[in-house]
């Protein structure tokens, strides 16, 4: 084996045969000179030590936080977190995604103000399409016409004592089966309800109820939501002249009395408007009549 190569320097193979033999001969040398470490020895050696050490830490950590105060509120920024609290509808479960509620009041022409409950209110918004949230609604029947029975008896405005007597005996009539006849008496008595409040033809009712939360104020956001589905509710429509709406339908439930229209759906959705509507209202009067006169 050459030691030195053409170019005078080590050769390649003398290189490898040096590193080969340290390998062999220094490198366990080295290693028995490195005391050995009997790690589960250690381990159990330190546990007393470190397991007081933790003990300690969780003591001064928790006298640490016994003396951290909570954030304090001016009383005058609680009376607005109040006041913006109570301008929501009592019956809108937490976490509420505005976005959501408009699509369903609006396109849908479902209501959410004041009726349903919070809990029905998020299975609806939970739902993927109309349909779905119909579906909802009709499998909690029994608990929302007991709602709707809730909400009516915060109704006593004298504006709407005409109206008033009729609406339990529309509750009366789903309960009994009758679904056809409730939806008739709760459309009729939403529909003489608004013309003393929205008076005017479709596009006029249209621009009023119309609910945009980024352009509506927020101490109205609550009545405005409320009058939403009335959109759909009252949308123009004559036979044979365009779609007919699927939805509850002011004009096919009056006018034309379409047998199909008259489904158990429409009939809940009638009676849950006529509610929303009649309390809505109300609530519109007690707003107007708390307000100092000019």
């Amino acid at each position: 084996m050459a030691v030195v190569g053409a170019n005078g320097e080590p050769s390649d193979d003398w290189q490898q045969d040096l590193a080969g033999r340290l390998a062999e001969s220094v490198f366990p040398l080295l290693a028995s000179l490195v005391p050995k470490v009997d790690l589960e020895k250690v381990t159990q050696a330190l546990a007393p030590g470190l397991e007081a050490l933790a003990a300690a830490a969780e003591a001064a950590a928790a006298s640490f936080v016994g003396q951290i105060e909570p954030p304090v509120l001016s009383p005058g920024l609680l009376a607005a977190l109040e006041r913006v609290r109570e301008q929501l509808p009592v019956n809108w479960p937490a976490g509420i995604e505005i976005e959501d509620v408009t699509a369903v009041i609006q396109d849908d022409g479902i209501p959410l103000v004041w009726v349903p409950p919070a809990a029905v209110v998020d299975e609806v918004l939970d739902a993927p399409d109309r349909g779905a949230r119909v579906s909802v609604l009709l499998s909690h029947t029994d608990e929302l016409l007991r709602d709707c029975r809730r909400v009516l008896a915060d109704v006593n405005a004298d504006r709407l004592q005409r109206q008033l007597p009729l609406a339990p005996r529309a509750l009366d009539a789903i309960e009994q089966g009758h679904h056809e006849a409730a939806q008739a008496l709760a459309v009729v008595v939403t529909d003489a309800t608004i013309a003393g409040w929205i008076i005017g033809k479709f596009e006029k009712l249209e621009k009023q109820v119309h609910f945009d939360p980024e352009e509506t104020p927020f101490d109205e956001w609550r009545l405005k939501a409320a009058v939403a589905p009335l959109r759909n509710f009252k949308q123009r429509y004559f036979a044979g002249q365009g779609t007919r709406p699927t939805g509850l339908n002011r004009q096919v439930t009056v006018h034309y009395a379409e047998a199909d229209h008259f489904t158990k759906g429409n009939a809940l959705i009638a009676c849950l408007l006529m509610t929303s509507v009649l309390r809505a209202f109300q609530d519109f009067e007690e707003n107007t009549a708390d307000r100092p006169q000019a």
